[in-house]
């Protein structure tokens, strides 16, 4: 880039020497390198620019990238039950990350990016190879051909949050949100771990293998599907809140406690039929005939 000041290196050039108005200057290295005929490996300056990384938004993205990869370990030597928690770590800092980086103004393209790479892992590869480990694997092809159905549900999901993100209204997505699909998957696995099954080695029942296969299919449509699933994302911590609303959560938070895999799958299970249950209630508003005025 040209230097608009006539210095040279940080050192101002001499009246003398300086070029006329429109004179073209030859570095003196391009003329001694076309004498010598040696090629020029002098650094080019460049015109692009080095995409924006903020610290500790991608830090908390590195983390749910860890904990996908961490699962996948996990269920690969037979602990369900731990690469599901890590699924569920990946998801609370998958929330963090991105509020994070509103509440400090540090979104960028290159943690847009990375956090779907991050997502992608930990949401669409970890999930379905914990339930195949577990058990999809009894079904045969049909088990690879079930879990590869729902890492690329995962894979469309994720690129058409990318690519339509002006579509998504704050308040709704369109289409089940791949931490709460992986919930959906995840939870079901270890609350089967809970009550003995998968686990020790023992052959999984393939009534169950089943049952978990058509979970991870049903999941994955619905993150395809054109539906609206509330997002939270206009959820402000200083907005009040009615009494009932808060004793709602905190009796939610005390089962869940009492016993995490199966409520926190009951969880999953009512927020994937939300999606389903308000396009219904929209349509059959849509279609319901005028109110007579009376006339």
């Amino acid at each position: 880039m040209a230097n608009p000041t006539g210095t040279d290196g940080g050192r101002q050039q001499p009246a003398t020497d300086r070029p006329s108005q429109g004179a073209r200057v030859t570095p003196l290295s391009s003329v001694q390198s076309s004498v010598s005929g040696a090629p020029n490996t002098e650094p080019v300056a460049s015109s692009r620019r080095h995409p924006v990384i903020y610290l500790w938004p991608n830090l908390l993205t590195t983390v749910v990238l860890f904990a996908g990869f961490w699962a996948v370990l996990q269920s690969a030597g037979g602990r369900h039950e731990y690469a599901a928690i890590a699924v569920l770590i990946a998801m609370l800092f998958d929330g963090l990350d991105g509020r994070v980086a509103r509440r400090i103004n540090a979104q960028s393209t290159f943690g847009l990016h990375y956090d779907s790479f991050a997502d992608m892992v930990s949401f669409g590869v970890a999930p379905p190879l914990i339930a195949y480990h577990w058990g999809l694997y009894a079904l045969g092809s049909a088990g690879q051909a079930i879990a590869f159905f729902y890492a690329a549900c995962t894979a469309m999901r994720l690129s058409r949050f990318d690519s339509a993100a002006s579509e998504h209204t704050p308040r709704h997505f369109q289409g089940l949100s791949s931490p709460m699909a992986a919930l959906l998957l995840s939870a079901l696995v270890w609350g089967m771990c809970d009550i003995g099954y998968g686990t020790g080695g023992g052959e999984t029942p393939l009534a169950l293998a089943w049952l978990v296969a058509a979970v991870a299919v049903m999941a994955g449509v619905l993150m395809l599907l054109d539906l609206p699933y509330r997002s939270f994302k206009d959820a402000k911590s200083r907005r009040r809140v009615s009494f009932p609303v808060t004793v709602t959560v905190l009796l939610l938070l005390v089962a869940v406690a009492i016993n995490p895999p199966w409520m926190l799958w009951l969880v999953a299970v009512l927020y994937a039929l939300s999606g389903p249950l308000a396009w219904l209630w929209r349509q059959r508003r849509a279609n319901a005939p005028p109110a007579d005025s009376g006339h």
